[in-house]
């Protein structure tokens, strides 16, 4: 492998490097999953990228194997996995402060929120996970590398990655190639998809729950952007879901976003830039997102859907996360509230990322995201 960092450029003159040796999305992916990515996009790896793909390929070989032996060693408890509860969904558009957001729910003893290790590499987990967590600590970095959020095995993880790797479709396929991805297989909107792909979606979505319940029985609490798009199959396949809404001005999520795309691909792409498009993607995303958003909503009932702001999160998670609770008519409230107050008082004053939209950036997010920003109040 290639020992120098990899460096991404942003605008103003601020730069990003990397470590090589840290973990690509597709490692955890088995080799049918990751050869079919590959052939579905006519192998056309960029020459400096070369690599990675020979690292995929070796790492996805190893992990087919570790698949295979956790298929047939947890067979029985894959069998009998069944949720006691339905899933507790944190959505919002990326950079709102989902994170923030899960690990303060990660605090809850009756949840379960989805690790870094069960969702990079979902298919074999049961089997590595207590090896990873003992010795393979130091190829994770520390924090975030587009942002100062912690990171390590045992962190909470969006979930996006789990089914990613094992072969659902999601618009997180676009990052592996992003000049000849399909648009049907990177669409963030499930009506989209056909009969086959959306069942196929569905299943990935259950087993990666069942393997989960391998290793917790808790009620899992699931945090993905992309959920955002999908609240009506979700609530459909989950009775009873609750869904935890978090909003934040645009004016610091879309330049934000720009940036965490632009880390993403420069990072993990089979394929180097130029990534000129990127804020047509922040838009577009948006754009299906909160149509899919709006359009779904009102099969919530009153009681699965809890919406917040990350501004007053951030200024009083304790009074937000006690209204949270009482909206969705979670248990334990006093215990958790605890817990909370004693977590945060361990901590050092958040702060956020800011990065100040341009001038034409910032009039088109307020004339694209006018609706958004009117209806939160921004």
């Amino acid at each position: 492998m290639d020992n120098k960092k990899l460096t991404v450029q942003f605008e103003g003159g601020t730069h990003q490097a990397y470590s090589p040796i840290i973990p690509r999305f597709w490692y955890g992916m088995t080799l049918p999953v990751l050869i079919g990515l590959l052939f579905r996009n006519r192998l056309r790896v960029s020459c400096s990228r070369f690599h990675l793909l020979i690292t995929s390929l070796i790492i996805s070989f190893i992990t087919s194997i570790a698949a295979l032996l956790t298929a047939i060693i947890f067979r029985r408890q894959l069998r009998c996995a069944q949720l006691h509860d339905a899933p507790i969904f944190i959505i919002g558009h990326w950079r709102t402060g989902t994170t923030y957001l899960h690990e303060l729910m990660m605090l809850d003893n009756s949840l379960c929120t989805p690790n870094s290790l069960q969702c990079f590499a979902p298919s074999c987990f049961p089997l590595i996970d207590r090896f990873f967590y003992k010795y393979m600590n130091w190829l994770m970095p520390a924090t975030r590398y587009f942002d100062q959020v912690s990171m390590g095995w045992t962190r909470p993880q969006e979930d996006e990655f789990a089914l990613l790797a094992l072969g659902a479709p999601s618009p997180y396929l676009r990052i592996a190639f992003p000049h000849t991805a399909r648009q049907r297989d990177a669409s963030i909107d499930f009506k989209e998809y056909s009969i086959k792909v959306a069942n196929l979606w569905i299943k990935k979505l259950e087993l990666f729950l069942s393997l989960l319940y391998i290793r917790d029985q808790r009620r899992p609490v699931l945090k993905s952007p992309t959920h955002t798009a999908r609240i009506g199959v979700l609530n459909k396949m989950f009775p009873g879901a609750k869904f935890i809404h978090i909003v934040r001005d645009p004016r610091a999520f879309v330049p934000s976003t720009k940036r965490l795309w632009q880390s993403l691909y420069t990072f993990h792409s089979f394929q180097v830039g130029p990534f000129n498009w990127l804020e047509e993607l922040v838009f577009s995303q948006y754009n299906d997102m909160y149509s899919c958003f709006n359009r779904d909503q009102n099969v919530l009932s009153a009681n699965q859907l809890c919406e917040i702001k990350y501004e007053n999160l951030v200024s009083d998670p304790v009074t937000v996360m006690r209204y949270v609770y009482q909206k969705l008519g979670l248990s334990d409230a006093d215990a958790y509230d605890t817990k909370l107050r004693a977590y945060l008082s361990s901590l050092p004053p958040y702060k956020a990322n800011e990065f100040a939209p341009a001038a034409p950036l910032l009039s088109r997010i307020e004339n694209e995201c006018a609706d958004y920003i009117q209806k939160y109040g921004y």
